[in-house]
């Protein structure tokens, strides 16, 4: 779902995540570029700090991300807990946003997850054993205007 959100993406790209680390944020920076170009605005809010004020995020890949989107007025890339709302330990939501098309609220760390090629081939090798998760997929525009308020308040207050 989330490179069919890539795909499918053309004005607005919305993603919510605790961490930015692992494989698939390097994969990320390479498909994200395609809707970039495109001058679709995306927007990734992550930040979550663990007991010991360590957020494990990627610092080389936040550094990537951080200079792809200073390219595209429109995108951005907010660390909560650092660049607004530094009071805050951050967020544990895990929300996805494309266009009015759909929303996705769930379990699902979208950039910091190992899966992907077991997802892509729907194979769970014992060695890559995907923990239960669960997201709900919203299509109705009442829905998705309503999530779309909710990140739009997390990152204006």
């Amino acid at each position: 779902i989330f490179r069919d959100a890539i795909e499918q993406v053309e004005e607005e790209l919305m993603i919510v995540t605790p961490w930015i680390r692992g494989k698939e944020p390097r994969k990320f920076v390479n498909d994200i570029v395609s809707a970039l170009e495109k001058g679709v605005k995306v927007t990734v809010i992550y930040g979550n700090k663990g007991s010991e004020d360590n957020e494990n995020n990627d610092d080389k890949i936040e550094k990537q991300l951080q200079d792809l989107f200073s390219q595209y007025s429109a995108s951005k890339l907010i660390r909560l807990g650092r660049e607004i709302h530094v009071e805050s330990r951050g967020t544990n939501e895990r929300i996805l946003i494309c266009d009015s098309k759909f929303a996705i609220v769930g379990s699902w760390n979208w950039l910091s997850h190992h899966y992907r090629e077991s997802c892509k081939r729907l194979l769970i090798k014992p060695n890559v054993q995907i923990r239960r998760e669960t997201s709900i997929q919203f299509s109705d525009s009442v829905t998705i205007a309503d999530v779309k308020a909710r990140v739009d308040k997390l990152i204006t207050q």
